[in-house]
């Protein structure tokens, strides 16, 4: 067998994660080691996309603190997530959610798209962000 395969299956985690697909909020609970302590940290945010296949994938989670969003990317097999929970299943057509980064940016601080935007013209991005959502992504914007 290959050295690499060997170091790789004795590295994994081997834990048990929710399922889940873009669109969905989750939870990611991580370890973060500061000096000599170690705390575990929330991380609540939509996931945007899912990449990689096997024990190498990868899933990127986006949300917004304050007015500025905020994206990391968890690899499904590290040692530092202790647990995901799935809070609220999306209905999204698509795997790659790039947009939400500036439907976001639109909702949350209520400044219009730019000119050049895809979403310039659209009337339905908040209904969009909405069926993501729910209703709780009303009345957000300035």
């Amino acid at each position: 067998m290959d050295l690499v395969k060997i170091a790789e299956e004795a590295f994994a985690c081997g834990k048990e994660h929710p399922e889940f697909r873009s669109g969905d909020t989750v939870t990611v609970s991580y370890r973060i080691k500061e000096g000599n302590k170690e705390r575990i940290q929330q991380f609540r945010g939509d996931v945007i996309r899912i990449s990689g296949h096997g024990n190498k994938k990868r899933f990127t989670v986006r949300k917004m603190s304050g007015n500025v969003g905020v994206e990391r990317i968890f690899p499904i097999e590290s040692p530092f997530i202790e647990e995901i929970v799935v809070n609220r299943r999306g209905k999204v057509r698509r795997a790659k959610l790039y947009y939400l980064r500036a439907l976001f940016q639109h909702l949350h601080t209520g400044y219009p798209f730019p000119e050049g935007c895809k979403y310039y013209h659209s009337q339905d991005c908040a209904a969009r962000l909405r069926a993501l959502h729910g209703n709780q992504a009303e009345g957000q914007g300035r």
